[in-house]
């Protein structure tokens, strides 16, 4: 299939003649910004366009490429001036603009849209030195170009965040131009541009915040605000948006897959954690690498995208030796990062449920049961089968809304998540008791 990608100039001449010059100006620079969790780029390309004194129409059409057409939009030059846009009736592959010149010459003008196919993803490999307790972390960014069209000279942006789109890119790219929709791209293609704000790269400063999240609701003047039976969920980073620029320029033709530098390698010291979850991973120990704090900025200041993760063991008598692969969940800017590097054998694990029982019936007018509390009481028994000291985390998810009570210490973590955190030595065996209080039917609203 041809890929053209071609510039139309429409000049007219001093007795009113319309002359089509059909031609492909050189491009200047080529510009992406591309989003890892949506096929979407926002690609800007800098065109020399020769143009005579007075009014003349400039046509950009393109063939095999999924090109919003409502996002296509020219940036000129303080000298020119932007008449109209037109989008050509049965050419949904064309866009038009009229643009007046005061005088001929040779201008620099910037052509943006939305384009589907260029696509990267985040590629890690972690060495781990259990005898030092250091990890290095070298991160890659795997990109693919199958836009329909080659990019020979490409600077690229990768954007690391939250994507909302209203349709997707191919999908908009195959929209039927109705007036309703050709009347909104119009009134986008006059608008003036947003100046953009410039993200610097280099070391290991990757990327530079752009925007935090929402501090929480807004409040409604007037509205009271009842303070909640469980604690509010923390701050994330929803609306948070990073752009990371990659250094140099590349070249990436159409069909081409291309792997290069991004992170590190960086070597920092995680906190090794056996964690007991019972409602997510059963009565088994997973091992978890946590950075916090300096270690999970010394990785990177702004969030890593989730990715796969190649696991290396550093042994000093073998060397590196490969132990398998993990998933890197999407690490906030600011928030401690968890790698789970499996199910760990030292720990032997019981827990039971020691007690039951129902209080606090609440009945409707019809004498039907609209509400009650049950009491669960559970004792979990951890024993340490390693030569070394551990330490352990064994973490209770509870849905609904329910109080906890125990005389060991615990730490509420997340809307429905508390941990209790402790040390084993070599054979030492922890036992834990605790009280689950759940609130059902009317009696969790009251």
């Amino acid at each position: 299939m041809r890929v053209c990608l071609l510039l139309v100039l429409a000049l007219s001449g001093p007795v009113g003649a319309e002359t089509f010059l059909v031609l492909e100006p050189a491009v200047a620079q080529v510009q992406a910004i591309t989003y890892g969790q949506a096929d979407l780029t926002l690609l800007t390309e800098q065109r020399r366009i020769p143009l005579l004194a007075g009014r003349s129409k400039l046509e950009f059409s393109w063939q095999g490429m999924a090109i919003d057409p409502t996002s296509v939009r020219i940036k000129l030059p303080t000298p020119l001036s932007l008449v109209t846009t037109i989008f050509p009736p049965a050419r949904p592959t064309t866009v038009q603009w009229e643009v007046e010149a005061p005088q001929a010459g040779t201008y620099e003008v910037e052509i943006s849209y939305n384009l589907a196919g260029l696509t990267w993803s985040p590629c890690y490999t972690l060495t781990y030195d259990e005898q030092t307790g250091t990890a290095t972390l070298t991160g890659e960014v795997e990109l693919k170009n199958a836009t329909g069209r080659d990019l020979p000279d490409l600077k690229v942006t990768l954007a690391v965040g939250d994507v909302r789109l209203v349709k997707e890119p191919r999908k908009a790219a195959a929209v039927k131009l109705t007036d309703d929709v050709l009347g909104a791209a119009r009134a986008r293609a006059t608008a003036p541009a947003v100046p953009k704000r410039t993200v610097p790269a280099g070391g290991a400063d990757l990327g530079r915040k752009l925007f935090g999240g929402l501090a929480g609701p807004p409040r409604i003047p007037g509205q009271q605000l009842q303070p909640p039976r469980v604690p509010r969920l923390p701050r994330t980073d929803l609306l948070q948006q990073y752009l990371y620029e990659l250094p140099g320029r590349l070249e990436l033709r159409h069909k081409w897959v291309k792997r290069l530098p991004w992170i590190g390698p960086v070597t920092v010291t995680p906190q090794e954690v056996l964690r007991i979850a019972p409602q997510q991973h059963g009565l088994v120990a997973r091992r978890i690498l946590v950075w916090a704090d300096e270690d999970r900025a010394a990785l990177s200041p702004g969030p890593l995208p989730a990715g796969s993760v190649t696991l290396v063991s550093q042994d000093r008598s073998l060397g590196p030796v490969p132990l398998g692969t993990a998933k890197l969940a999407h690490a906030p800017a600011g928030e401690k990062l968890e790698l789970d590097l499996g199910v760990d054998s030292h720990l032997v694990v019981q827990r039971d449920l020691i007690g039951y029982k129902t209080t606090d019936i609440v009945f409707d007018g019809n004498l039907r049961v609209a509400g009650f509390d049950t009491h669960e009481r559970y004792r979990v028994q951890v024993r340490s089968t390693a030569p070394r000291e551990l330490a352990v985390e064994v973490v209770e998810t509870i849905p609904g809304v329910w109080e906890l009570s125990s005389r060991d210490k615990f730490e509420r973590r997340e809307l429905n998540e508390v941990a209790f955190c402790f040390s084993l030595k070599p054979g030492q065996t922890k036992m834990l008791e605790y009280k689950i209080t759940r609130h059902h039917g009317k009696r969790a609203i009251e």
